[in-house]
């Protein structure tokens, strides 16, 4: 106790005295741990933000996204209707609600006839149609051009007529009016009709001999538009809800009016009960929710819905799997670069603690020396040196991490990030990894500082006179250890130049990288520093023989001191060395990840210019279409592609 008592007296009057020391010590071991500690919190926060980019530009309606679960051909009003709605939205909300923003259900009728008060519904084709179809929560994501949304309304509305809305442009197209008031049915009869192709003739005329008609009075109670185009509600795009649409059934074209959800569920569907309407269920994904830690999690949700959904008998599928398989692909090359940086960055900043604990060290030789002809063991003096280590690293271990979440979330309003933070600070936190690298970062500061305190313990009164009369090679150089390490160097350059990658396949999936290789950038830097110590005095010593006939004495004796004793004059020099080379490599690798993300766009786009037919069932479209593009200036080349589904055959 007493021993330990004395140690921090001495270590207080030493740090008392050596003041300026102390502060640049400590700068040196805060930007260490904190740069180490930074790494997670960086990475994290990067690939965070990766995904959520990831996830939006993949769909025209950032920043949300939808999970479809497509069920036809099932009545609203049967007994397996309101158990099934019930269960899919309960299963969704179980697997998805995690990530989920919101839901909704789209209910589209099947085509009904038009006709005015008075006239007959008609059955021919290429009548008239209207799609009668509900979503909920539509009512805030439209906005009334001209009338009014419609009410609840039919028999349990308590009016006569059901209301509906139309979009404007549908509506002009269509004829209808605010205030129309119309006749929606349907009409069957026992004449054989079909679906009439480019190059069928129509049907023959037919009286038929029965006919089964059902129709309901409804009012057209208001225009309206969407908000806007780009609104993520609409997940399969405005035109899907709001523009006319090819029906197969009639040869026509159905105008879709929206009808509120409790009407289209209750009065409605019971004069229509066993029509088979469309619907879907929609989850929206918050991209927002979703981060590096748990978008393996969703996946494998979106998979199990997907499987548990083909079990039913129904149709589920997202297109979400498809961005977090890319960022999952995409994770390893953007995080490879950042950890080359970081490694090569740390190593600068324990090599600066390293010189300041040198410097400091040499001057504290005489009273070290001092301290050991006094009775004082090398112990003893390495535990005030390891005392006034943590005093400076312990409270550099305790803020690095949340110097680095400060540092890394202000990167946000920096221009580099602007295009994926829109000037805002970059959403990030601080986990145990932080808190354990930071830590490391500060041994690994104390471990420098000891390093040069344990050579200087070994020198006493004599020894230490005789060290500076005839300064010695240090142990690097007396046992080629740098030779060494630059030959260890340039095996890890070669083997990066001939596998030309520093990724590998991944033992199940996707890519890995080689920590060995990846610290090759940071090796090779410390191998060349470590040399330049001992190319200088070699320099040094040739250039004392050049100058030593022509030069004046001072010039020479300079020469000979820097010579014998080069290390107190290179280390600011191999500092700045070190700095230069890693922002010669930043440089260099922003060159390779620029062509990287250029050769992976051109890859994922194939050509300059590419355009979709709206249907797969025209064969010589392709064919028209290269030749029409041939035609253009500047296409040097066109091809045509048709991609169908097909079916394997089986027997019977």
């Amino acid at each position: 106790m007493g021993t330990f008592r004395t140690a921090l007296v001495i270590v207080g009057r030493r740090m008392t005295a050596n003041v300026r020391m102390v502060l640049a010590l400590l700068l040196g071991v805060v930007v260490a741990a904190s740069l180490l500690a930074s790494a997670p919190i960086y990475a994290r926060a990067m690939a965070d933000l990766g995904l959520v980019f990831s996830v939006q530009s993949r769909f025209p309606v950032p920043p949300t996204t939808r999970v479809l679960t497509l069920e036809e051909g099932l009545p609203l009003k049967s007994p397996e209707a309101l158990p099934l709605t019930d269960a899919i939205l309960r299963r969704m909300q179980e697997r998805l609600g995690w990530f989920s923003s919101r839901y909704s259900r789209f209910i589209r009728m099947p085509a009904l006839a038009v006709a005015r008060p008075g006239e007959p519904v008609p059955t021919s084709l290429g009548r008239p149609v209207v799609l009668v179809q509900s979503m909920d929560g539509y009512e805030s994501h439209v906005r009334v051009v001209s009338g009014a949304l419609p009410q609840p309304s039919g028999a349990n509305g308590g009016a006569s007529e059901f209301q509906i809305a139309v979009s404007a442009a549908a509506g002009t197209a269509s004829g209808l009016s605010v205030g129309d008031h119309i006749l929606l049915g349907d009409v069957f009869d026992d004449c054989e009709r079909h679906i009439i192709g480019p190059d069928q003739p129509p049907d023959p005329p037919c009286t038929p001999h029965t006919t089964v008609s059902r129709s309901v009075a409804a009012v057209v109670s208001g225009f309206v538009e969407p908000l806007g185009k780009d609104d993520p509600f609409w997940a399969d795009g405005i035109a899907a809800y709001f523009s006319l649409t090819p029906t197969t059934a009639t040869n026509g074209a159905g105008v879709p009016v929206f009808m509120p959800a409790a009407t289209l569920t209750g009065s409605f569907a019971d004069l229509f009960p066993t029509s088979w309407p469309r619907q879907y269920w929609y989850a929206y994904a918050d991209p927002g929710k979703l981060t590096r830690d748990n978008y393996k999690r969703a996946a494998n949700d979106l998979e199990a819905f997907r499987k548990e959904m083909e079990d039913a008998g129904l149709l589920g599928f997202s297109t979400l799997p498809n961005a977090l398989a890319d960022f999952s692909r995409q994770l390893s090359y953007d995080q490879a670069p950042l950890i080359i940086l970081l490694l090569q960055i740390t190593g600068i900043a324990l090599f600066y603690v390293a010189i300041v604990a040198a410097m400091a060290v040499e001057r504290q030789q005489p009273e070290i020396a001092l301290l050991r002809s006094r009775g004082a063991s090398g112990w003893q003096i390495l535990t005030v040196y390891l005392i006034e280590g943590l005093i400076v690293a312990v409270p550099a271990a305790l803020i690095a991490p949340f110097l680095g979440l400060a540092f890394t979330r202000l990167l946000g309003l920096t221009p580099t990030f602007h295009a994926v933070t829109n000037g805002h600070l970059i959403p990030a936190s601080v986990d145990a990894s932080a808190f354990v690298l930071g830590a490391l970062g500060a041994v690994l500061s104390v471990v420098a500082i000891l390093v040069p305190a344990f050579f200087a313990t070994h020198f006493s009164g004599i020894t230490l006179k005789r060290q500076l009369g005839r300064p010695q090679s240090s142990l690097v150089q007396r046992y080629y250890l740098d030779l060494g390490l630059l030959g260890i160097c340039g095996v890890l350059l070669w083997e990066t130049n001939s596998r030309g990658t520093v990724f590998k396949p991944g033992t199940t999936v996707g890519l890995s990288t080689d920590p060995l290789l990846l610290l090759t950038p940071a090796l090779t830097t410390l191998a060349l520093a470590v040399l330049v110590l001992r190319v200088y005095p070699i320099l040094l010593r040739a250039a004392g023989r050049l100058f030593a006939a022509g030069a004046g004495v001072t010039i020479v004796l300079g020469l000979w001191q820097m010579t014998r004793n080069p290390a107190q004059y290179t280390r600011l020099g191999l500092l700045l060395m070190m700095g230069i080379a890693v922002g010669g490599f930043s440089a260099s690798y922003s060159d390779t990840t620029n062509r990287s993300y250029r050769e992976r766009a051109l890859y994922a786009a194939a050509v300059d210019l590419r355009g979709a037919a709206q249907s797969n069932n025209d064969f010589t479209g392709p064919m028209q279409a290269d030749e029409a593009f041939r035609k253009i200036a500047g296409v040097q080349n066109a091809s045509g592609a048709l991609r169908m589904d097909v079916d394997f055959g089986s027997a019977g």
